[in-house]
């Protein structure tokens, strides 16, 4: 979007607007409404909401400083004003208008912000381990610090609901507490995700959490038939603490290391943020209770990394395609690569099975071999040359089409 196309948003979202006095709007349309009285501003029926909510996404995102560091909550709160000042007057926004409006948010001061979260699953004998740009805390140390910057909050704002005696320590930059808030969530969860791709434990007896741990937890049952009543219990499941400072997990044989980096790195080549992506839907699927849903993730972490075109359908020609290319990156015997493209091409048939037919029928051994071969792939990009230095993905194919013709 131009700055021509930005400014004609601002004057068709006024234009389309109305002023619901009232407030009564017809319950079986889609509306939107701020403000009461006559300083309401109102969008109404399903047509007019969707294209409210696309202006409103687009202008968010037309400056990529405003959108970095301002919520979208905050740029909504300060363009609804807007809208109702044109309207009010009816008056056009013009270059000037526009201007300012996006100025007043970049003489906002950025400032830094950690934000804390609970850790769950891990343990550790020091008080602070970096870990890339995250930081976990021992809760005495996320203690001090705390009191450090103001020694007259009570301990029960902070911590009357610790379950945890570790922390999770994001820095983010932003303008706004909002934004900076959704910034560390973003990036918890990519932890969340990143540990689980590497403790890899399917079992869930091991397992790192910020937001979807899965700890111990127990069912029980009341069995009622014609002639008794009775109850079941069983736990599920009993975990084991990660002891996080570990070297594994930022091992250089395995890439753990290269994959704290590459979070925190700005300039990331093509492969680099599919890695990234790839290692989250391992992650998610690690962490995954049904097991249909586990192996459909382990299969998008392959499809995520291998597709060449991102938008297109898949076919059967881009499925031999993914089982080809995994066939080489994975293995340099032509008996093995052919194995790798028969157990890719079984997994990816439970895949297509799950997606389209809803069936049930996938066993615990099918969702080993695809998390097997998903983690295997993103290792091979992390540490195992050529597939190492590659950036694009168009490099990838043209690699591999030298590699069978070599």
């Amino acid at each position: 979007m131009n700055k021509k196309e930005a400014i004609d948003a601002v004057n068709e979202l006024w234009n389309i607007s109305t002023k619901n006095v009232k407030n009564d709007y017809d319950i079986k349309q889609a509306y939107r409404c701020f403000g009461i009285g006559e300083s309401n501003v109102s969008f109404e029926g399903f047509k007019t909401v969707a294209i409210y909510q696309d202006k409103l996404e687009l202008l968010y995102s037309f400056n990529k400083e405003v959108e970095r560091t301002i919520s979208l909550k905050k740029f909504q709160a300060s363009l609804i004003p807007l809208l109702r000042k044109l309207r009010d007057e009816r008056k056009l926004c013009d270059d000037s208008i526009f201007k300012n409006f996006f100025e007043a948010f970049l003489k906002i001061e950025k400032e830094e912000s950690e934000i804390f979260f609970q850790l769950y699953g891990v343990k550790m004998e020091r008080d602070i381990l970096e870990l890339g740009d995250y930081t976990i805390y021992s809760y005495s140390n996320v203690k001090h610090l705390l009191y450090k910057k103001n020694p007259d909050l009570l301990e029960g704002l902070f911590f009357g609901d610790r379950e945890s005696d570790f922390y999770l320590g994001v820095k983010v930059i932003s303008r706004d507490n909002i934004k900076s808030v959704e910034m560390a969530d973003e990036l918890a969860e990519i932890f969340e995700n990143v540990m689980n791709y590497m403790v890899g434990d399917l079992s869930h007896i091991e397992s790192v959490g910020v937001f979807n741990f899965r700890g111990w937890k127990n069912t029980s049952r009341i069995i009622c038939n014609n002639s008794s009543a009775g109850m079941r219990g069983i736990s599920k499941k009993a975990f084991s603490h990660i002891k996080i400072e570990d070297p594994f997990f930022t091992d250089l044989d395995n890439g753990n290391d290269r994959i704290w980096t590459l979070i925190s790195k700005s300039n990331k080549s093509e492969i680099e943020k599919r890695l990234l992506r790839s290692i989250e839907w391992i992650g998610k699927g690690v962490n995954e209770k049904d097991i249909s849903k586990a192996l459909v993730q382990f299969v998008f972490a392959i499809e995520s990394m291998l597709k060449y075109d991102e938008n297109s359908l898949i076919t059967p020609s881009i499925v031999s395609q993914f089982a080809d290319w995994l066939a080489f990156i994975l293995e340099d015997d032509v008996e093995e690569r052919k194995g790798v493209a028969k157990y890719f091409k079984h997994i990816y048939g439970k895949r297509s099975a799950i997606v389209h037919g809803g069936t049930k029928t996938v066993v615990m051994g099918d969702v080993n071999l695809a998390l097997e071969i998903s983690k295997s792939m993103i290792v091979a990009f992390l540490v195992t040359k050529p597939f190492k230095g590659v950036k694009t993905i168009q490099e990838l194919s043209e690699l591999i089409t030298n590699l069978k013709f070599k």
